[in-house]
C-alpha cells in the first residue's frame, strides 16, 4: 500500500481559509497554533543559549578566534550549519507533532473517517504507538539536507548587514537595515532550499510504522506532481516565515546591542 499521503487536487490558500472558517474549525486552528508556538519557542531557545548569546553567534565567535585566516563567510556558514543541526535534532519531535495536527483533517477526508479533533497529547501517544521513539525523528534526513538553508541564510544576512552598515557610514545597523537584511536573506534561502521542507513534511506525515525513505519520497512527489510539486505551498511559507524572521532578528539584535552597551557602561564605572 502506498504510504505517502494520497494525492489531492491543489487548493489555493484563499479557498482553504474560507473553507476552514465556513466549517467553523476554530478549535482545530487553535490546536495547530499551540503546537506551532511550542515548536518555534523550543527552536528559538536553542539559538538563545545562555539567555543572551545565540548558539550561532557563539560558534561564530569561537571559530573566528581559532581560525583567524579563514574567510568570514565560511565561518558564518559553518557556524550556522552547526547551530541548525543541534536545533533540528532537539526540535524534530515538535515538528512531527505539528505536521500531524495540521494534516489530520485531510487524512480523515481521504480515508472517509469521522471527523474528530485530537489534542497534542493524543497525537503524541498515537505517534508513539505507531513507531516508538524513533518516529519522532522521522524526516531527519530531509532536515540534514535542509541545513543548506541556514548555510545560505546566515552568510547572506551577515553580508547584507555589513553592506548596509558601511554604505551609511554607521557604527550600527538601524532597525530598517535589520529588517531588510533578515527578510532578504530568509527569502533567498527559502527560494533556494524550499524543496527539503516539502520532502520533510511528507516524510513526517506518513501513516505507517515503516515510514518512507528520503529517495522514495522524492520519487513519489516527482511522479505525482512533477518538479513544481517540490515548491508546493511556497507562497504561504514565505508569508509565514519572513515576518517571523524579521521580528525575531530585529528583536534579538536590538536587545543584544542594548545589553552590550549596558555591560560596557558598568565596566567603565
Amino acid at each position: 500500500m502506498d504510504s505517502v499521503l494520497p494525492y489531492l487536487p491543489y487548493q489555493p490558500f484563499g479557498e482553504c481559509i474560507v473553507r476552514v472558517l465556513s466549517q467553523r474549525k476554530f478549535v482545530l486552528l487553535v490546536t495547530v497554533v499551540v503546537a506551532t508556538v511550542l515548536s518555534l519557542k523550543l527552536g528559538f531557545a536553542c539559538f538563545l543559549i545562555r539567555c543572551v548569546v545565540p548558539l550561532y553567534d557563539d560558534f561564530k565567535r569561537r571559530c573566528a578566534k581559532r581560525y583567524p585566516d579563514v574567510n568570514p563567510s565560511l565561518i558564518h556558514m559553518g557556524s550556522a550549519v552547526m547551530a541548525g543541526a543541534i536545533s533540528d535534532i532537539i526540535c524534530n519531535p515538535m515538528f512531527v507533532v505539528r505536521t500531524r495536527l495540521q494534516t489530520e483533517a485531510l487524512h480523515n477526508v481521504v480515508e472517509h473517517k469521522v471527523q474528530h479533533r485530537s489534542s497534542i497529547l493524543q497525537t503524541v501517544q498515537s505517534l508513539y504507538r505507531e513507531g516508538g521513539p524513533k518516529v519522532f525523528w522521522r524526516g531527519m534526513t530531509a532536515n540534514l539536507f535542509g541545513l543548506s538553508h541556514v548555510a545560505v541564510q546566515f552568510p547572506v544576512y551577515e553580508q547584507l548587514k555589513k553592506f548596509l552598515r558601511t554604505r551609511g557610514h554607521k557604527k550600527h545597523e538601524s532597525a530598517l537595515d535589520l529588517v531588510l537584511a533578515s527578510s532578504l536573506s530568509k527569502m533567498s534561502a527559502s527560494l533556494l532550499t524550499y524543496p527539503h521542507e516539502v520532502i520533510r513534511s511528507r516524510m513526517m506525515d506518513v501513516r505507517s510504522s515503516a515510514g518512507v525513505g528520503f529517495i522514495a519520497t522524492c520519487r513519489q512527489i516527482y511522479q505525482r506532481e512533477g518538479f513544481l510539486g517540490f515548491y508546493s505551498g511556497l507562497p504561504v511559507s514565505l508569508i509565514r516565515v519572513i515576518p517571523n524572521t524579521c521580528v525575531t532578528f530585529v528583536t534579538y539584535e536590538l536587545i543584544l546591542r542594548w545589553t552590550r552597551e549596558q555591560i560596557e557602561l558598568r565596566n567603565e564605572k
